[in-house]
């Protein structure tokens, strides 16, 4: 049985989503809070040794408590066998309950996603997600080809589709995001009506060089993919328009600055709590 580390954490209660981005750039596999007043105890699972605070987090009150070692085991099946069904965005229904179970009904309007809650991949309750699909829907994709950087359970990529793209390419560079997104695409084949996207788990590098998409949709820490900025803005079609969420509020800045040098401007913004989602797209007559 495989062996996970868990590290335990005291912060400011007002620390917690700015530390939690630090250590999900750090590779953590989910969070835990508990907030006690003023202050919140955090813990992280990781595959390896977990990192400690650095000196600046240090000085802001950021403690390691501890780690240990602990068995894998199925952490959100309690969490799955009473959860409820929730909405996301204006067209979607979530169920993270499990597989085995009847299908939740969704309300007139609304497609039903059934997406079981497990470990390290969210089923969408996230702000950057929620930010990311509701972006997603003002956005006409209908006819259009979708690349999902970083799919997870597959939820964008599954949204792209019921909001009629014309195909989507989705991928992850967790191997073990693979099979979960693949058995959710099973779980949604009726109301997917047989169309799926393609899913592989890798790096950016195995598309074909000439491959263009006309939305990109990237819903991860903006550290998790600025090594490769270039060569996402080079899969992106002319006139396409590129998604991102999975940011802080006190990032926005940088990553429009960074943006900008691909001929990429936000002509989309939402906001909720810390996190911020945009739409970019190309000023007319640029080309990344």
């Amino acid at each position: 049985m495989r062996t996970y580390q868990r590290a335990i954490y005291h912060l400011p209660a007002v620390l917690e989503d700015e530390f939690a981005a630090e250590l999900f750039a750090a590779g953590t596999l989910g969070c835990e809070a508990r907030p006690a007043g003023t202050s919140l105890t955090l813990a992280a699972w990781f595959h390896d040794q977990p990192p400690a605070p650095s000196p600046v987090w240090i000085r802001l009150g950021v403690r390691l408590a501890g780690v240990e070692p602990v068995p894998e085991q199925d952490w959100l099946a309690e969490y799955r066998s009473g959860v409820q069904p929730f909405p996301l965005g204006h067209h979607f229904w979530i169920d993270p309950g499990e597989p085995d179970q009847p299908a939740a009904s969704p309300p007139e309007g609304r497609w039903l996603l059934r997406l079981p809650a497990r470990t390290a991949f969210g089923v969408g309750s996230h702000e950057s997600t929620r930010l990311a699909l509701e972006l997603l829907e003002e956005t006409d994709v209908a006819g259009l080809s979708v690349l999902d950087v970083g799919t997870g359970t597959g939820i964008l990529a599954f949204g792209a589709l019921l909001l009629g793209a014309a195909k989507t390419l989705a991928f992850d560079l967790d191997p073990q995001a693979l099979p979960v997104a693949r058995e959710n695409a099973r779980l949604n084949r009726d109301v997917l009506a047989g169309r799926e996207p393609a899913l592989f788990a890798g790096e950016l590098s195995a598309l074909a060089e000439p491959a263009r998409f006309d939305v990109l949709l990237v819903n991860v820490l903006p550290s998790e993919v600025e090594s490769v900025l270039p060569d996402l803005a080079s899969h992106l079609a002319p006139g396409g328009q590129w998604i991102f969420s999975g940011v802080l509020l006190e990032q926005e800045a940088e990553l429009c600055r960074k943006l900008r040098a691909f001929h990429l401007y936000p002509n989309r913004t939402l906001q909720e709590g810390d996190w911020v989602g945009l739409r970019f797209a190309q000023r007319p007559g640029a080309a990344t």
